[in-house]
């Protein structure tokens, strides 16, 4: 598994998941400047980490992780984007989630999606042409916190899946999950404003969500280098992307971190990194979750 080069603009996956002494002073000062120069973007990412804080009341964290490996069902080449999510309240774990999305690499239609609650269930949707094939694991009744590998798989069963007025969605149209929705940003034509519609599986159902692309801006952040530990200063040039589902089952539709109802991100124009998320947390109301650690 080689890691994926992000060179795409406006993209997903989500995430979503941020030089010794010398000799002589000359060096030692060239040295120093080169250190402190901004770079300008998060290009050649592999895996960005965002996390919020209210008080001592919430807390939550992210991790994207994009990779390149061939995917179980045809071999074929395929991007890999992971992520790992929880969210606390008052000390008690609210929200706990982990997904594996895999998108195929040529044509950018995603293959397969996998989700895992701990303590609760695991399901792997296959998407088809006309649905999808779903596997369900679940942890041993008297062991809820033990490993996924000791987990039991329930069934495999393909499934036809409807709006939530049961209507089927186009079959012309792809299915995606949410993180695969968060790379396919990178389809968007970034000098446009037009939005675009993306029928997203959940919880069974389809959801159709609508991506429009808003207005620019520059900024700098301070960001940790996972790799190295230094701290980094970039300065970026990032968007605004409203993500709003839309139907009946709009007020129930959740996205990374549990987020409910419309998002709002902002991504880097040059690496497609994800660097903030403005939504609705259950209980909470309106947070935002900032990219605060990155690895190349």
């Amino acid at each position: 598994m080689q890691t994926l080069q992000t060179k795409r603009s406006l993209s997903a996956i989500a995430v979503l998941v941020l030089s010794g002494v010398t000799c002589a002073a000359g060096l030692s000062t060239l040295s120093t400047m080169a250190a402190a120069a901004p770079r300008r973007t998060l290009e050649g990412w592999s895996s960005l980490t965002l996390s919020a804080s209210k008080a001592l009341i919430f807390s939550a964290s992210a991790t994207l992780q994009a990779s390149e490996s061939q995917w179980p069902g045809n071999g074929k080449r395929a991007v890999v984007l992971k992520t790992r999510s929880q969210a606390r309240i008052l000390g008690a774990t609210g929200f706990e989630e982990e997904t594996t999305s895999w998108i195929d690499h040529a044509s950018h239609r995603p293959l397969e999606f996998f989700q895992l609650r701990p303590g609760d269930n695991a399901r792997r949707f296959v998407f088809l042409e006309a649905g999808v094939r779903e596997t369900t694991w679940e942890p041993p009744p008297s062991h809820r916190d033990s490993d996924f590998s000791q987990w039991s798989e329930v069934e495999t069963v393909d499934r036809k899946v409807t709006f939530a007025d049961g209507k089927p969605p186009d079959p012309a149209e792809p299915l995606t999950d949410f993180y695969s929705l968060i790379y396919l940003l990178g389809d968007l034509d970034p000098s446009s404003s037009q939005p675009r519609e993306f029928n997203t599986l959940y919880r069974r159902r389809v959801v159709r969500v609508r991506v429009t692309p808003m207005e620019s801006r520059r900024r700098e952040m301070e960001l940790v280098n996972e790799a190295t530990g230094d701290t980094e200063r970039l300065k970026l040039s990032e968007r605004r992307i409203e993500i709003k589902p839309l139907g009946e089952a709009a007020a129930g539709f959740r996205g990374i971190l549990g987020m409910q109802g419309d998002t709002e991100i902002w991504i880097d124009e040059a690496s497609g990194a994800l660097l903030e998320i403005n939504g609705n947390a259950p209980g909470l109301g309106a947070t935002q979750i900032l990219l605060t650690s990155f690895r190349r």
